[in-house]
Order: structure tokens, then sequence, then C-alpha cells
């Protein structure tokens, strides 16, 4: 694989083209009901079940579509809420499902459908809940062990897509069709113990991917690769064992570091190895313990560059922003949490009342590699999480971070706005959502025709949801002033789902 910067343009921005291939479409006019009692939560409702499966020509759009956007909105996240009759309890549980809007010159399409990965045809062949999910054990008595859940992220790969799980091996999936290809080890490279992270980062100016997973079992390392851009095998950079098996979701990276922010947040092995509950109950916060900041250089055979691990104060964390070198130091964004109450509610997220949470708050951090300490830590604002910058300004120094909004305390799944935050000057402007409306995840699309000009120049596009309709729609705004620009409605109903990305054509 060689990707040069161009090329990782159009990983962002995209570089695939979507044929139309008809699926057995199914029709509901309403959410199904497969609760026993319909939740009046809107996060709920946003992120239920879904048996739509199909490709469709969507007609009905508010505004203009700018003719440089030319491309797909691609997003993953589970599509299903019950499994054969068992409910299923955690906010991450479900079966990975694709949404795409594809807009052309000429037509916008929607297509729609789950990831047949092996876990989920073997199940729908013998009509069984035959796997564990993340938060729901199956009710089996002699049940398979954990599911293999592609649905959480997704990276173009090749002439494929990958579908990221973080609990296992990406599922490689047709660009065009969507179909699974089945489940992919890089060539042999990716060891059959050793997970691979929802969140790989490419690094635009040496054309290399760089990912991480934990080797499953007794072991626990933390392992971290490079992609071999000639023939698309992971190389080994750092095999680094670990106390425990930590929660590690995200990195981010500099054009010569890679950095962790691992908090004190680990899965129990022996519990897991005895599997009599969900893996998300193994998983414990040690409050007394040190968050990690974690530096290591790219290559780490160059004597110039230094390990270095750092400490914060306990605290949670999910995600991390753009991370820069300037003067000697190295300076990042991260999304904290004080202590797991987030945790726990995203595992009780399936009953009707939530518990109060302390959120995600955005960070900056300063680290002087001189003198090997943290100089700097600064909170910018509170109640954020599911971050994004202008791609084309990755590993260098970023004035703006835009970041989906968590001020609902009732329903803080319901994410209630988007904002886009000037890091330098500490301005915050502000995209409310409507009553009964919902945003997912926000894209960042540069502009075609002033891709230079400023790092705001562009647009910010959202897949959203609409409680009155019961319709999802996809949204786009000028990532200036986030003025309205256009608005494309599905005509039916798609879970939100989690991260994605928008394809240039």
């Amino acid at each position: 694989m060689n990707i040069k910067r161009r090329e990782f343009i159009n990983y962002t921005l995209g570089s695939l083209a979507l044929t139309s291939i008809p699926y057995k479409i199914f029709s509901f006019d309403k959410l199904p009901n497969f609760s026993q009692k319909k939740l009046k939560r809107l996060s709920f409702n946003a992120y239920n079940t879904t048996d739509i499966e199909g490709t469709w020509r969507l007609t009905e759009i508010e505004g203009k579509i700018p003719e440089e956007i030319q491309g797909r909105f691609i997003k993953i996240g589970p599509g299903t809420k019950e499994n054969f009759g068992t409910k299923l309890n955690h906010f991450f549980d479900g079966d990975a499902y694709l949404s795409c809007f594809d807009i052309s010159s000429d037509k916008i399409t929607l297509t729609a459908r789950f990831l047949n990965s092996p876990h989920r045809s073997e199940e729908l062949i013998n009509q069984k809940m035959l796997y564990n999910e993340f938060g729901t054990q199956s009710p089996e008595k002699k049940n398979k062990g954990r599911k293999n859940q592609p649905n959480i992220n997704f990276i173009p790969f090749h002439d494929s897509l990958l579908a990221l799980s973080e609990g296992g091996h990406p599922l490689e999936i047709d660009s065009k069709t969507f179909e699974a290809k089945g489940i992919y080890n890089f060539n042999n490279s990716l060891p059959k113990n050793v997970s691979f992270t929802a969140h790989p980062k490419f690094d635009s100016l040496k054309g290399e991917w760089y990912s991480f997973g934990i080797t499953q079992g007794l072991s626990k390392a933390l392992n971290i690769f490079k992609t071999n851009t000639q023939s698309g095998k992971l190389d080994e950079l750092y095999s680094i064992n670990q106390k425990n098996v930590y929660m590690i979701h995200d990195m981010t990276m500099t054009e010569n570091y890679l950095i962790f922010v691992i908090p004190p947040a680990y899965f129990k092995i022996t519990d897991i190895i005895l599997g009599k509950k969900p893996m998300s109950e193994t998983l414990e916060f040690d409050s007394k313990a040190k968050t990690t900041v974690l530096i290591l250089p790219k290559n780490p055979n160059d004597s110039r560059f230094e390990k270095l691990e750092l400490s914060l104060p306990p605290c949670l964390v999910f995600h991390l922003g753009n991370a820069f070198e300037e003067n000697g130091k190295i300076k990042f964004q991260t999304f904290l949490s004080e202590d797991d109450s987030l945790l726990k509610l995203i595992n009780e997220w399936h009953l009707d009342n939530v518990r109060p949470a302390k959120l995600p708050s955005l960070f900056n951090l300063t680290i002087d590699l001189k003198n090997k300490k943290i100089e700097a830590i600064s909170k910018i604002i509170a109640n954020y999480d599911f971050p994004i910058f202008n791609p084309l300004i990755n590993m260098k120094k970023n004035q703006y971070i835009y970041a989906a909004q968590m001020e609902n305390k009732n329903d803080p799944m319901a994410f209630s706005g988007l904002s886009k935050i000037d890091l330098v000057n500490g301005n915050i402007l502000t995209l409310p959502m409507k009553k009964n409306e919902v945003c997912g995840e926000p894209f960042f699309i540069p502009s075609v025709t002033l891709p230079n000009q400023c790092e705001d120049c562009g647009y910010i596009a959202y897949q959203g949801y609409n409680q009155d309709r019961n319709e999802s729609f996809l949204e786009i705004r000028d990532a200036l002033d986030f003025n309205f620009v256009a608005k494309i409605w599905a005509g039916r109903y798609l879970p939100l789902g989690f991260h994605g990305h928008y394809l240039s054509h």
C-alpha cells in the first residue's frame, strides 16, 4: 500500500465510488416495536433497532448542496437492540449497520445494510443468539464466547473498507456493495490473539498508517504497529507489557511521536476468562491510580526522540483531538472525565432513567519534551465529545476543533448540538439542535475551491434523527459560521451509529 498526501486527503475526502445495488427492501413508517414498552428518551429512539436494508434515491432536499460536495457520507454503528428475543443492554451492543448517503451531480442515493460478519451469519443460520455481546450475555448455556462486533468505525484500505470492532480483527467489506469479504489480518501479520484499534491514524507526510492492539489473555501487552506501505503488512514497533488490560480507545500523533492517554480503567482478566458476566461488567476504574500519558517515537531506532511516560490525575478518556510539535513541545487536545460515571451511564443506557454522570471536558495539554514534563493543562469547555478538525491541518497547529455537545443532563447521549471551539481565542460558536432532534458525530469536508485559504474553509455535516417524523437526515452547514446549507431527508429510520467518514468521488 503506497499512500501519498493526496491519497490521505482522499481517505478523508474519499476515493471510492458507490454502485447502487438493489437489496431486499423492508419499509417501516414507524420504529419497529421490538421492546416491551417504548422508552421516551430521545437517545433510545435515535439508537434503536431497524430491519431496513436497501438502496433508495432521495428527493426531499432543503437548501442546495454545493457542487464541490461529491462523495459518500458513511457511518457505522449498532443496528439492533434485540437479538432473537434477547434485549441488548449496552449502548455499544448490536450488529454492525452501515448507512451511506451518496451525493453525485445527478442524484442522491442512500444505502443501508447490516454487515454480515461470520458471527452474525452464524446466528442468522441457527436463529439463535450464540455469542455474547459487550454488555449482554447469550441465553444459551453453551454459548460460543464473545462476538467480534465491527460496529465502531471503518477505514478505506486498498480497494476495500475495513469495519473495525476494537475487540478483535477488522471485517473486510466490499467498497461498492458493502458485502462482507471476511475477517482481515493484514496478510497474516496481525496475530490471532491481538485486537485492532477502532481509531488507526494516517500520517499524510510519510504515507503510513499507525495502529495498536492489545494481546488478549494473560500477556496484556500493548502492541503498536506501522503498516508496511509495500506489502500492506503490519510491522510491530512496540510491544509494551501492561499491568492490566486498559481501556484504550483512541490515539493521536505528531510528525515524530505517537500519543496515548491511558485511563486507570481496565478489564479484569479472571472475569473475562470465566465468562460468567458481560465484558462491560468486568471493567474496573481505579480512582486511586494515575492516568498515563504515553509518548512514543514513531521510529523506535531514532536516538533523537525519546519515549516519555507522564501522569495525570485519574480520569476516563475516549477520544483525542489533533496534536502537533512546536518549539520543542507537543501540544494536543483530549477529552477527559474525572470519574467512571460515564461508563456506568452507558452500561445502564437501556433503563428508563439514567444516573447523573460527569461528562467529558475538552482539555489542551502541552508536553515539554526537553524537561520531560507536562508543562500545562487547561480546561476549555465541559460536556463535549466526538471531536473532529480539518484533516488538512492534521499534525499541524490547529486553531479550531468541532465537537458534539452533551448538555441534556437527563439524556446526555442525545447530543444536543455542535460547537466550533476556538483553541486560540477561547470563542465558542454553537449550533443547537431543534426540539426532538439529535445529531451524531460531525464530518468535516474541506473546501475544494479554497483548500488553503483558511482552516475553517469547508463544511460541517452530520447525520441526525428527528423524533417527530421518526426519520433520519443528513444536514450540511458552513464550517465558518454554521450557516445552513442543505438538509437531505432519508425517508426512513436509520440507527444513528458511532463513527464515520466522508469519502469523495
